[in-house]
């Protein structure tokens, strides 16, 4: 007897990990990007703890999840979802790629400037390696 099967043809267990997954990934990259967007140290540092997602990781999250979620529609929707992900690894690429090899892409700050010395931060807005 084989299980049965939610959207795209995918198990039902599988499917609504995948929203689930998918939905705190957009949800959480969103509001994140949001407090960058309305300068608000809150929706960057949920634990309030002077640490703050940095704006690239938000647009990876935000990509990434988006992509999860669009997936589970269908596979008429692959170049989105191909357009998605390329988002996500090219940033995290290029981040890496500055991590190992110490020069400075100007990703960091292309959108929004975090101060010097902000805690627990390699580079102003570069994201963890």
């Amino acid at each position: 007897m084989s299980p049965k099967k939610a959207l795209n043809n995918t198990p039902y267990g599988t499917a609504g990990f995948t929203l689930a997954a998918g939905g705190y990934a957009l949800v959480g990259g969103l509001l994140s990007l949001l407090g960058w967007v309305l300068n608000t140290p809150r929706l960057t540092d949920w634990n309030n703890e002077g640490i703050s997602i940095k704006a690239n990781t938000a647009i990876c999250l935000t990509a990434a999840g988006a992509g999860l979620i669009i997936a589970l529609l269908g596979s008429r929707h692959k170049f989105l979802i191909r357009i998605l992900a390329a988002v996500a690894a090219i940033i995290a690429g290029l981040t890496l790629f500055e991590h190992i090899s110490g020069l400075d892409l100007g990703i960091d700050t292309l959108l929004f400037h975090e101060p010097l010395g902000a805690k627990a931060t390699s580079s102003p807005g570069r994201m963890a390696g």
